[in-house]
């Protein structure tokens, strides 16, 4: 029951960041409230990715951003971790 509902829990996450994705490359308002929705609630975790991908190289500037990568590879290994615990 609790390896479902934190699946449950990571997916919705990962769709959300794949939505942001792709909302991020199409010219749209971001005051949108539709937009603003999944920027507000996926910018706690790629605010976190983006300051780790920041230490690991040094404070170089990227002209691309690797957080969203980031997250979903750590989704993924969460996923792999509760499938293990539970």
């Amino acid at each position: 029951m609790i390896a479902i509902l934190i699946n449950t829990l990571l997916t919705i996450i990962m769709y959300a960041v794949l939505i942001r994705c792709v909302l991020s490359f199409l010219p749209v308002n971001r005051d949108n409230g539709f937009v603003a929705l999944f920027f507000k609630y996926t910018e706690p975790i790629m605010a976190l990715a983006r300051r780790l991908t920041d230490r690991l190289l040094g404070g170089r500037y990227m002209p691309v951003d690797l957080s969203p990568i980031l997250v979903l590879v750590g989704i993924f290994l969460l996923r792999v971790i509760v499938r293990i615990i539970f």
